[in-house]
């Protein structure tokens, strides 16, 4: 287990249980969106602990959250990032848009 001493008070801090409060406020306050779990990562990197440990206590703290009696965690713990928006096909469209437009005016 990772621990460090706190220097005010000699107490060893675990710092999975920290890390572990952290993504929990983290959950319950809203959906993790990638941003936010990336800043989690980082601050996992930051206290020694690795992204996979990372990410483990993300999936266990998610766990545990949708066991919550508020319905409203369970429902940020649901919620994960909205797949991305394929945009591929518009510049294609435009450009058969454009040819027909061009095409079709009168010389």
């Amino acid at each position: 287990m990772n621990k460090q001493r706190s220097p005010e008070r000699g107490q060893s801090i675990d710092t999975h249980e920290v890390f572990r409060q952290l993504i929990l406020g983290e959950i319950r306050n809203g959906r993790l969106s990638r941003w936010r779990r990336r800043r989690i990562v980082q601050y996992a990197a930051a206290m020694g602990l690795s992204a996979t440990e990372a990410g483990d206590l993300l999936v266990a703290c998610r766990k545990e959250v949708l066991q919550s009696p508020y319905e409203q965690e369970r429902i940020f713990a649901l919620k994960t990032d909205p797949k991305p928006i394929n945009l591929s096909w518009v510049a294609p469209l435009l450009l058969v848009i454009a040819i027909l437009v061009v095409w079709l005016m009168p010389k």
